[in-house]
């Protein structure tokens, strides 16, 4: 199986094995990588990443005009080598993918108990000095509480 490496905006890697087919998205869910929130299939661009440099040649760019160069436009942060995730398909071809997620798009939580990420991320349990002060999501201030669940 294919390993791919997710870089979260702070660094950290998380290299699993996506089975063939499934996309770079679906990978990153299935393994409960943070910062691809995967809202929507293609609707949303909750699933942004940046392809490493060298592997652009493997995964190509959005199609001009296509549906994921529209949600790409309106995508904060998005530069040459964005893609959204759920547009690339695993292959042979990709082991060893290297994709990172925009800032923004992983919450900067001081423990790991973060159960949505995009623009409104809310926490199991909130206890006080949990955010970091200054937090901004994509959209503004973080919100949390359960009251904010979509």
């Amino acid at each position: 199986m294919p390993k791919i490496t997710y870089v979260e905006c702070s660094g950290r890697e998380h290299r699993v094995e996506v089975p063939l087919g499934r996309s770079v998205m679906r990978g990153a869910v299935d393994n409960s990588i943070p910062g691809i929130d995967a809202d929507c299939e293609c609707a949303c661009a909750t699933c942004h990443v940046y392809v490493d440099e060298s592997w652009l040649g493997t995964t190509g760019t959005p199609v001009p005009g296509s549906q994921e160069a529209s949600m790409l436009s309106f995508a904060a942060l998005a530069q040459p080598n964005s893609r959204l995730s759920c547009q690339i398909t695993v292959s042979e071809a990709l082991d060893g993918l290297i994709v990172r997620m925009p800032e923004g798009q992983t919450p900067r939580w001081r423990d790991d108990r973060s159960v949505g990420i995009g623009p409104i991320a809310y926490v199991t349990e909130l206890r006080p000095a949990m955010l970091v002060p200054g937090d901004r999501g994509p959209h503004g201030p973080l919100q949390t509480g359960v009251e904010n669940r979509r």
